[in-house]
C-alpha cells in the first residue's frame, strides 16, 4: 500500500483494534449485523454465517486489490454451512 493510501486509512480508522474501518464503515457495524443474523443458530452454523459476513462487509474495502478474495471467502463459508446442514 502506497503512504498516501496508508495515511488516508490511518485518518480512517482512528481505532485499527477495536473499531477497523473495514468493519465499521457503514451505519451497523459487522458484529451487530452478524449478532442479528447468527441468532437462533449453534456452533459451526453461527461461526460460518458470521464468517461470511465478516467477508462481505469488508469485500473491497479492507483491500480493493482482494475484493474477489473476500467474496470467494465468503462463498466457501455459506458452502461449509450448507453442506453441515442434514436434512
Amino acid at each position: 500500500m502506497c503512504r498516501h493510501c496508508e495515511a488516508e486509512r490511518a485518518q480512517q480508522d482512528p481505532d485499527p483494534v477495536s473499531a477497523p474501518h473495514h468493519y465499521t464503515h457503514k451505519s451497523m457495524e459487522k458484529d451487530a449485523i452478524a449478532a442479528v443474523m447468527v441468532e437462533g443458530l449453534s456452533g459451526m452454523e453461527a461461526s460460518y454465517v458470521a464468517d461470511a459476513i465478516k467477508y462481505i462487509y469488508r469485500a473491497g474495502v479492507k483491500d480493493p486489490a482482494k475484493k474477489r478474495q473476500d467474496i470467494e471467502k465468503a462463498v466457501q463459508r455459506l458452502k461449509s454451512w450448507a453442506e453441515s446442514v442434514t436434512e
